[in-house]
């Protein structure tokens, strides 16, 4: 019985170790692999920058001293679609010869360039008299502050026509040549009722001013 019971605790011990060596141990790897992202760039920003740049290249102020008529035509005989304050914005869309085409609060026409700048009116000295630079921007009817009875100077390049009534197409009375004196007597639009040499008639503001030394008009 002895012996019986040697045998099979014998036989336990050998099962036992050979169970053991078959047993396999698993080898857990711990390097990872980087996670890669890609960051998106928004582009935003910068089509904002350009818009804002377009808006500001494109953007012109009134310089009139009440307002400005937006026509329907590049003529000062369109039809009138609304007013253009002074200070006010427009859109510019084009040029057509004495005006520019534009947009303002939606509606598209005409205005004569003459009453436009892209410089804030803030920044821009009064035409007719002298900025920080030295030069002097001309006149306009709508702008300046003349008396009746002022003597004004002819500042175009060449000359002037006077006419015998506030348009371009209206009957020629003399022309006023560089540098010669009118006696002004009214504003009219972009126009000025004056006195030369004994004949009355009109001429276009910008080529006149009070101050001698302007700078001459050359267009």
């Amino acid at each position: 019985m002895k012996k019986i019971i040697a045998l099979i605790s014998i036989a336990a011990l050998l099962a036992f170790a050979g169970c053991s060596a078959k047993k396999d141990t698993k080898k857990v790897s711990t390097t990872s692999t980087p996670i890669q992202t890609t960051v998106a760039v928004s582009t935003r920003d910068s089509a904002a920058t350009r818009d804002s740049a377009q808006v500001n290249e494109n953007t012109l102020y009134c310089t009139a001293e009440e307002y400005v008529t937006l026509r329907d035509a590049a003529s000062e005989d369109g039809n009138e679609l609304t007013r253009v304050k002074k200070g006010e914005s427009v859109t510019l869309l084009s040029e057509d010869g004495d005006f520019y085409r534009v947009t303002y609060k939606g509606t598209t026409g005409f205005v004569l360039k003459d009453y436009f700048t892209k410089e804030n009116p803030a920044g821009t000295a009064t035409p007719g008299t002298t900025d920080a630079t030295g030069a002097t921007r001309p006149a306009t009817a709508t702008n300046v502050k003349y008396n009746e009875g002022d003597e004004l100077y002819c500042i175009a390049e060449d000359s002037v026509t006077l006419r015998a009534s506030a348009s371009r197409t209206a009957e020629e009375v003399s022309f006023i040549d560089s540098g010669e004196v009118v006696t002004y007597l009214e504003a009219s639009g972009e126009w000025l009722k004056v006195d030369y040499d004994g004949e009355t008639g009109y001429v276009m503001a910008k080529y006149f001013s009070d101050n001698e030394e302007a700078e001459l008009i050359t267009d």
